[in-house]
Parts: C-alpha cells; sequence; structure tokens
C-alpha cells in the first residue's frame, strides 16, 4: 500500500512471499470448507470428502498435488473441485504481489494480513453469504498490531478511517433494513483500518461502481429479480485489492486533476 521499492524487488523475497502464500492458502481453504459446517479446523485430519480416506502428505502440496492427482481421489475415484487450487494459488500470488510492492516489513505483514482476510472473505460469502466474526476480528488485530507496532501514534489516522468506514456502512445496514449485512460492515471498517484516510474512499468507491454493475446486468439479463441477495463480501474484496495496490496513487491523481490540494 505505501508503495515506494520492495524489499528485495524481483528478489527471493517474492519467492519465499509466494511459497508461504501457497501454505497459507492451503489453511484458508481448509477454513472456508469447515467454518460454513461449524467443523475444527485441526479434527479430523484432511481426507476425501466423499470416501472419507485420510489424505496422505504428497496429496497436500498446495497446487501441484490437485495436478498430480488429476482432480480425482485416488481412493474412490470422486473428482476434486477447483477450489482448493484456486483459493492456494490466488493466495501465493496475492503474498508475492504484496512482497514486490512492500516499502518495509510491516508493510509486507500488514499486506499479508489484508491479503489473508479478503481471500476468506470472499470464499465464505460466496458459500453462505457470510463473513465470519472470527476473520474481521482477527484481520482487524493483525492490522492494530502491526500498525502500531509499525507506525506508532501515527496509526491512528488508520483506526479513524476504519471507523468512518464502518459507520457509513452501518447506516447503509439500517437504510437498507438488513439488505447490507453487518459482516460487510465490520470488512469495511477493517478495509478502513488497513488502507487509511487516502486509499479507503478509493476502495470503497471501486466496490461500489463493481458491485452496481454486476447487479445492474444480472437484473438486465434476467438472472437475477429484485429482492434477491448478492453478496457483496466480494466486491468490497476486490476494492480492498484497488485500495492497497493502487489506492495511494489513484487518490493523488483524483486530487490533481480536481485541482483539490493533497
Amino acid at each position: 500500500m505505501q508503495g515506494g521499492a520492495a524489499l528485495v524487488p524481483g528478489g527471493p523475497v517474492v519467492w519465499v512471499a509466494a511459497v508461504v502464500g501457497l501454505v497459507f492458502g492451503s489453511f484458508l481453504n481448509t477454513f472456508i470448507d469447515r467454518w460454513p459446517r461449524g467443523e475444527s479446523l485441526l479434527h479430523p485430519p484432511s481426507r476425501c470428502e466423499r470416501c472419507g480416506r485420510r489424505l496422505r502428505p504428497w496429496e497436500l502440496v498446495p497446487v501441484l498435488s490437485w495436478f498430480v492427482l488429476r482432480g480425482w481421489c485416488r481412493g474412490c475415484g470422486a473428482a476434486i473441485g477447483w477450489q482448493a487450487p484456486l483459493v492456494e494459488a490466488a493466495t501465493g500470488l496475492l503474498f508475492a504481489a504484496v512482497a514486490l510492492r512492500a516499502a518495509g516489513w510491516a508493510d509486507l505483514l500488514l499486506g499479508w494480513g489484508l491479503m489473508a482476510l479478503l481471500v476468506v472473505a470472499t470464499g465464505v460469502d460466496l458459500k453462505v453469504r457470510l463473513i465470519p466474526d472470527v476473520a474481521n476480528g482477527l484481520g482487524a488485530a493483525w492490522g492494530l498490531a502491526v500498525g502500531f507496532a509499525s507506525q506508532g501514534e501515527g496509526f491512528w489516522h488508520h483506526v479513524a478511517s476504519g471507523a468512518a468506514a464502518g459507520l457509513l456502512f452501518g447506516i447503509i445496514h439500517l437504510a437498507s433494513r438488513g439488505g447490507l449485512g453487518l459482516g460487510d460492515v465490520k470488512l469495511a471498517a477493517v478495509l478502513g483500518l488497513y488502507l487509511g484516510p487516502r486509499a479507503t474512499p478509493v476502495a470503497l468507491f471501486a466496490a461500489a461502481l463493481v458491485g452496481g454493475g454486476v447487479a445492474a446486468a444480472l437484473l438486465a439479463t434476467g438472472k437475477r429479480s429484485r429482492g434477491d441477495e448478492l453478496p457483496y463480501g466480494p466486491f468490497l474484496a476486490l476494492g480492498g485489492l484497488v485500495g492497497w495496490f493502487g489506492g495511494g496513487e489513484l487518490a493523488a491523481a483524483y486530487l490533481r486533476w480536481s485541482g483539490w490540494p493533497g
């Protein structure tokens, strides 16, 4: 988010970040799978959903195992969905992208925390139309801990930004009579915490623009009717990506164009 020179531009940190992201993505996929069912993340061990066969270590290598198995369980032949490799690959790419732009270790850790939250929020919201409080809570705690440890009192601007985003979405939640979920309100607040006062408006505007466009397209094609629920978490996640990777630059460009003092 802060931009500037990367830790090691194009160097080993980016590759390490990709591997860390792949491994962490495997954990995030487990959460996305099990949280909606109320299952423990640790027990039972990873298994085939159809035959219950416990997966061996070589079957748990992120992304690679799926291709080696050709998307099928070796025990019963059941198809293994695309979710796991998609979540793992996406997390790996996002972690690497954060490392490529990070201005320092604090920026790197903040970015990784935000990427993990956005992946979980998107995956779970698409499945069950909910954003877990535990994900928002852990994301906020991580952001506060790393932010204050690295920026000290300067991070209060981010806290104020989070409070403002949460208040705005809280008003929308009340005005929509629950059409916008409380999970979205909390996610917007956490986005404000991570992105700060300049990039947060860019993120929320991008989410509204894309979300509104998708909703209009679905209505126009008859795939949705008025009153149908449309998960907003993925759009907030997309807005969060725009805010993290380019929000500051976009806000500065807008201020220059409008003639407002930056």
